[in-house]
């Protein structure tokens, strides 16, 4: 039971490797296309993923989550504001509209940081359900076992440690 679930376990953790992968490929593939139709979009599109940058080459955990939900709310960040650009009759003009656009560079960069956010709280917040489910549980264990020895007239001697929770 055990080796499944960690057979279960580091599946799971190459899938997330990969979706790291496929996000930064994105990014890369991205620039790439932006940088062959404008310099101008390029430029905005280089300012405008700085976050995800930062974020790829600093991140130096194993299964890459910082990089995950950073570049990919980053890229959410700006995708409004690609298709603006595909949808402009100059992508030069528009880029250079974007560009000096201090709302855009709010929502981007807010957009980034909610990411950083979740990447931050998330993990404390769903701990705190499994312990809390888990001290339920453990709770209404103790409950079944009071009830089993009363019915049985055990009587308990010492408490575990594990009641003391």
């Amino acid at each position: 039971m055990a080796a499944l679930e960690k057979d279960a376990l580091d599946n799971q953790i190459e899938n997330f490797k990969y979706a790291t992968s496929l996000i930064k490929l994105i990014l890369a593939v991205t620039a790439v296309v932006i940088f062959m139709f404008s310099r101008h979009a390029f430029i905005f599109f280089s300012a405008a993923i700085l976050p995800a940058i930062t974020v790829i080459f600093s991140d130096k955990g194993t299964h890459k989550c910082a990089s995950a939900t950073i570049c990919t709310f980053n890229l959410m960040g700006v995708t409004p504001y690609l298709r603006e650009l595909w949808h402009a009759h100059s992508i030069d003009d528009a880029a250079r509209e974007i560009i000096s656009d201090p709302i855009a560079w709010l929502m981007i960069y807010s957009t980034a940081f909610v990411g950083f956010l979740i990447y931050i709280t998330l993990p404390a917040i769903i701990a705190q359900m499994y312990v809390a489910k888990a001290n339920i549980r453990i709770a209404t264990l103790v409950g079944h076992r009071n009830r089993i020895c009363t019915e049985w007239d055990i009587k308990l001697e010492e408490e575990t440690k594990e009641e003391s929770f």
